[in-house]
């Protein structure tokens, strides 16, 4: 008789201890969604109490609707709690081939697009909203990785889609590079995934860059040499870096210092940038060197030399090495039309070994 009591209360303990458990679950499960409801329902009320244009209820709704769909992915917050090499590393993965792509960037360094990528922060945007609207000054540069968005212009009412903007395309430049305001609105037209510079990131990085600058300033003239986006205005080289120059003197030094004679021509005195052929493996490994090896511009730093030499090869290096197997730790042993080596972790543990 005791003993079936107390199997009996066994089994009413184990039973209420699994229907509780299967309780928590289910309410865990379906807390995000009665919350996400209850937003939902507070924002249509918000909109109907305030007698709100329909198209602000909508973009309200949608705002709150991408927001509770990415809410699980918590990308920008996992990014910020991991160190700064594997953010780089991954920003590096997901985003450097898209940067590569932008007008904007065309010829300069690729650790200066690796500095930059690594302040880039990914955002989505749902369908039909305003990212920048006329004649705001905007205080970050976007560019666009999927999706698709408008340019559109307003007068007396009347929305006129100026021109459409595609995966590669980069605005807000504008504003943050000359404190000039967007002459359109900025408009997604489906959702869309973004990736924000900040405008002073990318000011103070170019104050420490004059050459990497002045390639950028270049490259915007050339790229607005005749668009609507710069009104009637005849910008020259000269005015623009004059404009620069203005908005950055009262910032760190860098730029201010920048002089006319920066956008000229090199000269025939200058020397010349350093350049080497990289390759992938030790030397003792690489024996058809001319087939692998790639012409690139020195960098500054050992780092820089081993993330480019990781993006061009497809691998994570760790060393540096010279032909006749000697490892390099400093930069300004390496003369031009050096050939350098590059060895991932794996197998210099594996050289170390052999030794």
């Amino acid at each position: 008789m005791i003993f079936i009591i107390f199997y009996v209360f066994f089994n009413l303990g184990l039973t209420a201890y699994l229907i509780g458990n299967m309780t928590n679950l289910v309410v865990q499960g379906t807390s995000r969604t009665m919350q996400f409801r209850n937003k939902i329902r507070a924002a249509s009320n918000f909109g109907n109490r305030n007698d709100l244009p329909p198209k602000l209820k909508e973009q309200i709704l949608s705002y709150m609707c991408l927001k509770f769909r990415a809410e699980e992915l918590q990308q920008q917050k996992l990014m910020e709690e991991l160190p700064k090499s594997i953010r780089t590393s991954i920003s590096r993965c997901l985003f450097i081939q898209t940067v590569e792509t932008v007008y904007m960037f065309q010829g300069v360094s690729t650790e200066f697009i690796l500095d930059l990528v690594t302040e880039m922060h990914a955002e989505y945007f749902p369908p039909k909203e305003d990212i920048f609207l006329q004649n705001e000054t905007p205080s970050d540069i976007y560019l666009l990785v999927s999706g698709e968005v408008e340019m559109l212009t307003c007068e007396n009412g009347n929305e006129q889609v100026i021109e459409s903007l595609r995966a590669g395309d980069l605005f807000g430049e504008i504003g943050v590079l000359y404190d000039k305001p967007q002459r359109f609105t900025v408009r997604t037209k489906k959702l869309s995934q973004l990736l924000r510079l900040s405008g002073s990131v990318l000011l103070d990085k170019m104050r420490t860059r004059p050459t990497e600058a002045t390639i950028i300033l270049k490259n915007f003239l050339q790229h607005f040499n005749g668009s609507k986006q710069l009104g009637n205005e005849n910008w020259s080289y000269e005015y623009l870096l004059s404009r620069f120059i203005k908005l950055t003197t009262n910032g760190p030094k860098g730029l201010s210092d920048i002089s006319w004679s920066n956008f000229q021509p090199r000269s025939i005195c200058e020397a010349p940038p350093i350049r080497v052929i990289i390759y992938k493996n030790h030397p003792s490994k690489n024996k058809q060197c001319t087939r692998l090896g790639k012409l690139v511009v020195l960098p500054n730093t050992i780092d820089y030399l081993l993330n480019m030499a990781g993006l061009k090869f497809g691998f994570h290096p760790i060393k540096v090495f010279n032909e006749d197997g000697a490892e390099i730790d400093e930069m300004n042993v390496i003369r031009d039309n050096d050939h350098l080596f590059l060895v991932d972790k794996e197998e210099f543990e594996e050289l170390y070994h052999a030794k």
